[in-house]
């Protein structure tokens, strides 16, 4: 570099001109050394000049600092005072306040967890967590689904959490976690009594079950005892058990009504079994031949086209010779 001669009554000087950085982020070693001084205006050697350091922050009067025996480490706030020793050069500037930032650490994320009747630790959730650098403290485990507040905390000074807009300045930050509820799809069967019906999977028999609620057309609460075959009603399935509000009922989509414990009201007619429409619990119990009524209709439709060709007489005896068949049919059922 360029040398520039100063004279201070009779004696010449070289000016020269220390860089040092404003700030530093902690990284567990010493700060500020003569390595990282640099002068501008003269090849300046080590032994050409000497640092003291202090902790605090008046680069007026040094006595109102702490004194260090040594470049600092630690997060934190310092005076650096530079003097040459070799009188042949004039420093320009040779006291600096200076900074070593704490240093950012992500704040560690959470899994996702749902319910499954075994307890939960916080610690087996958290990815990016690291013991020799934070603790846990408040709610770190639980069962049943909820959400939960827990706090983790940086008792080192030298570090800081780290957010999405920047470090947040302190060493501790509030945690939220959760268990969500077990989704139950509303997938309907049918009883023999034609009443709807939803199954809970094994796995979770033991923490819930379905209870029913029956409402006639007026909206009245019918129990189950007293139905009668042949009316309609609506049923409402609910969960039950002391586990239930770890559950949720949905449709087939996925989608969760305004009340989760619920699933929306299905109508039925008691007594009519969907599954066996020939059953003997349909049409008020009494039997049926065993042929659909939409084959009975194209039956009778073909039998008044032949009465139309054979005449009236011919038609009755038709009829007849059915009812007889249907008489015959229905008592080889209830057989």
């Amino acid at each position: 570099p360029a040398r520039t001669t100063v004279s201070i009554g009779n004696d010449p000087f070289t000016a020269v001109e220390a860089k040092v950085p404003e700030t530093a982020t902690y990284d567990g070693n010493a700060h500020y050394t003569q390595d990282d001084i640099q002068f501008m205006g003269a090849p300046i050697r080590p032994t050409d000049y000497t640092v003291t350091y202090y902790a605090g922050t008046d680069v007026s009067d040094l006595s109102n600092n702490t004194k260090l025996d040594g470049a600092p480490t630690d997060a934190g706030k310092y005076v650096i005072a530079i003097e040459m020793t070799d009188e042949s050069y004039l420093l320009n500037r040779g006291v600096f306040a200076v900074k070593i930032l704490p240093k950012q650490i992500a704040v560690p994320t959470v899994k996702e967890a749902m319910f499954n009747g075994t307890e939960y630790s916080l610690l087996d959730l958290l990815t990016g967590y690291d013991a020799a650098l934070m603790t846990l403290d408040l709610v770190t485990t639980a069962t049943n689904a909820g959400t939960y507040h827990a706090t983790v905390t940086l008792p080192n000074s030298n570090y800081v959490w780290a957010t999405a807009d920047g470090a947040t300045g302190s060493q501790e930050y509030a945690l939220e976690w959760s268990i969500s509820k077990v989704k139950l799809t509303e997938i309907w069967g049918t009883d023999s009594n034609g009443k709807p019906t939803l199954s809970v999977s094994s796995k979770y028999a033991d923490y819930v079950q379905i209870v029913y609620e029956y409402y006639d057309a007026n909206g009245n609460l019918v129990a189950e005892a007293d139905l009668v075959a042949g009316q309609s009603y609506k049923v409402v399935a609910k969960l039950s058990a002391s586990s239930a509000a770890n559950f949720e009922l949905a449709d087939v989509n996925g989608d969760v009504s305004d009340t989760p414990s619920e699933s929306a009201p299905k109508q039925f007619v008691y007594g009519n079994d969907p599954n066996n429409p020939n059953g003997s619990g349909n049409n008020d119990g009494n039997a049926t031949v065993g042929i659909s009524p939409e084959t009975e209709r194209l039956f009778v439709k073909w039998m008044i086209a032949v009465g139309a060709m054979l005449g009236t007489m011919t038609l009755l005896l038709l009829i007849i010779v059915i009812q007889v068949e249907r008489i015959r049919h229905s008592r080889d059922i209830r057989r």
